[in-house]
């Protein structure tokens, strides 16, 4: 229905667009049409609007002074760099609505295991005190209040042999054996 083409200098950008419509002012395709004495078969930015906008540039670009493309900053690129803060233990609106002050964007990440008051912030991912660009995901992870104890130690039994009851315990602890 329409197609662009768009393209910059160091001084200037400039876009050229082409939409077909009837003579009601209703969309059509381009494809099939017949647009300044050319039939487009299939319309793309580079084959109809390109070579408008090269027209145009080529008008205008004697007027321009020659400068070279400078490279951005690294602030311009990775945007300016913040600190993560620590968010931890509050509610997930609080540390939504700081990160967000800080120029993050933020999304929940899930739930962890910890001792922090379940549905409270645990932490972040990345973690904070990381340097992260304006504009980069931070991910909230809540508590899911609790903690699951360690697994129990298992020493085994003493180790054994023979023994005099005729039973016996195959060497292994305190089990019975199968004479």
């Amino acid at each position: 229905m329409a197609v662009w083409f768009v393209g910059y200098t160091p001084q200037i950008a400039t876009a050229a667009m082409v939409a077909g419509a009837n003579s009601l002012g209703h969309w059509v395709s381009l494809n099939g049409q017949t647009v300044g004495g050319s039939y487009i078969s299939e319309a793309f930015g580079s084959t109809v609007a390109g070579p408008i906008w090269g027209d145009a540039m080529a008008a205008i670009s004697a007027r321009l002074d020659y400068e070279d493309f400078r490279a951005p900053a690294g602030d311009e690129i990775a945007g300016v760099l913040t600190t993560v803060p620590d968010v931890s233990g509050m509610s997930v609106k609080d540390a939504r609505a700081k990160l967000e002050s800080y120029g993050f964007v933020t999304e929940l990440a899930g739930f962890i295991n910890s001792s922090i008051t379940a549905d409270a912030v645990a932490g972040t991912t990345p973690a904070a005190g990381t340097s992260l660009g304006s504009g980069d995901t931070v991910g909230i992870y809540q508590s899911t209040g609790y903690v699951p104890p360690p697994p129990p130690t298992n020493k085994g039994g003493k180790k054994g042999g023979d023994d005099d009851d005729g039973k016996g315990n195959n060497g292994n602890g305190k089990g019975r054996g199968n004479r």
